[in-house]
């Protein structure tokens, strides 16, 4: 995908987030496990979590550096990040969720062409190039981050009759 691609997937996946979210009260999103441990607020923590990441990874890629997760695995990473947000209000989390998909979505704007492209000297594990554009090519459910996880709380509501499964179309 190209850069103005990849903008419009983050912003159709953070959409399908917000219509998945919509059905909810903060006690649910606080309350209701819809992943192993984690509740629809840890999820919506980590996706934030995620989205600094990746921006502080646009960045480390342009300098020339490899992003940590290129050769670590997230699972410790995301523990902490959710974990550090467990005693933080539903309210705030989202916040944060919202202006870390903001900072994402400027910082992808404002990148030119070359940097789009820019390969840092590192590879991924399967041997391909670390690139700014491949940051975004990780999948989860078939979609973007985002995206899949929205489709997991949509998928749940479902289940649980909060909410018609209509908002899992917003991911496709």
């Amino acid at each position: 995908m190209n850069q103005q691609q990849i903008i419009e997937q983050l912003v159709r996946e953070h959409h399908a987030m917000e219509q998945a979210l919509s059905g909810l009260s903060p006690d649910r999103m606080r309350t209701a496990y819809v992943f192993d441990e984690w509740t629809v607020k840890d999820i919506v923590a980590h996706i934030a979590a995620w989205h600094w990441t990746v921006v502080q990874a646009i960045d480390d890629v342009l300098d020339g550096r490899a992003p940590w997760f290129a050769s670590a695995g997230p699972d410790a990473f995301n523990q902490r990040e959710v974990a550090r947000r467990r005693d933080t209000p539903v309210s705030d989390v989202l916040e944060e969720w919202h202006a870390a998909f903001a900072a994402l979505i400027d910082r992808v704007r404002a990148l030119s062409a070359e940097e789009w492209r820019f390969a840092a000297p590192f590879t991924w594990g399967d041997g391909q190039p670390i690139t700014v554009r491949s940051l975004f090519e990780y999948e989860y459910e078939g979609v973007g981050h985002e995206g899949g996880h929205a489709r997991q709380i949509a998928a749940w509501m479902a289940d649980h009759n909060l909410q018609k499964s209509e908002h899992l179309k917003y991911c496709e």
